[in-house]
């Protein structure tokens, strides 16, 4: 009898630890299963990516970088307002950073609608959007849970992790990875012009000056920006007078102020013969 008991002791021990053998396992493949519930897109919205450029060094402070957020959004059933402001990025619940438009960090990305102006994306119609953020390094790290809100763009049931984020050396190194084909676009507008080219532009601008208006803040402010030969600019305002120099490239004139190496790109084109200029968006501070 005591054999027996013995015997029966030993299977309810070996068929306890298989059962608890059994519950971990279960557990684990919860957790994979939860792992592989996590989604970056809905009927709405695609996270089409996130990149981390590791070269960008804030004024304020050395532990923030440079987030780009790249989402194509499209109005399935009703409309839709975008911009690139005011998005909510939460790290593991806790921590959470706002979005906010600086000018020019999406130059390379021109494929993707960039701009504190909200845009009307109508139903049936869709819009890729480029999305900003200045956030600690140490919360881009370690598999961390990333949440996306907007008031304005569903990002409903839309989560992930710091797994999927992708850090390059520069904005042109993302650029190239995010928007090729906006990429090769815009190199082509920053390469240089042939001669003729170049006489053409400066036979046009040289010596004449442009009236354009920019926001700033509340208010709009009048300035005017004049040529002069050999490559000379200066811009006018009603509070002060700056200037320097400028190159011609295929699809800008550039101007670069000497006092603090700041550049602005002029768009600028030729429509029956006569050039256009774009200085509006060059100098705005808003887009």
């Amino acid at each position: 009898m005591k054999k027996l008991l013995a015997i029966i002791l030993v299977l309810v021990t070996v068929l306890t630890l298989g059962a608890c053998g059994a519950s971990s396992k279960d557990g684990k493949k919860e957790k994979e299963e939860g792992k592989e519930s996590i989604s970056m897109s809905n009927e709405n919205v695609t996270v089409e990516g996130v990149y981390v450029d590791s070269s960008y060094t804030d004024k304020d402070s050395a532990a923030l970088k440079m987030v780009y957020v790249f989402v194509s959004v499209k109005a399935t059933d009703e409309n839709l307002k975008v911009d690139s402001s005011y998005t909510k990025f939460t790290v593991n619940e806790s921590n959470s950073y706002d979005s906010i438009f600086y000018k020019d960090s999406c130059k390379y990305m021109p494929s993707y609608y960039y701009s504190s102006f909200i845009e009307d994306v109508y139903v049936g119609n869709d819009i890729k959007v480029a999305l900003t953020f200045k956030i600690p390094e140490g919360d881009l790290k370690d598999s961390k849970t990333i949440v996306l809100t907007d008031s304005s763009m569903p990002f409903d049931d839309i989560e992930f992790t710091t797994d999927e984020i992708v850090f390059c050396n520069s904005p042109e190194e993302i650029g190239e990875k995010a928007d090729p084909e906006g990429y090769a676009e815009m190199m082509d507008k920053f390469s240089p012009v042939d001669a003729e080219t170049e006489k053409m532009v400066k036979d046009q601008i040289n010596g004449y000056y442009w009236t354009f208006y920019v926001s700033a803040g509340t208010t709009v402010q009048k300035r005017e920006i004049e040529f002069s030969a050999p490559n000379n600019f200066e811009v006018r305002a009603s509070f002060a007078t700056n200037g320097g120099t400028y190159e011609i490239t295929k699809g800008y004139i550039r101007v670069t102020y000497p006092t603090n190496n700041a550049t602005y790109d002029i768009p600028y084109e030729f429509v029956d013969g006569e050039i256009n200029l774009d200085c509006a968006t060059a100098f705005s501070i808003y887009e």
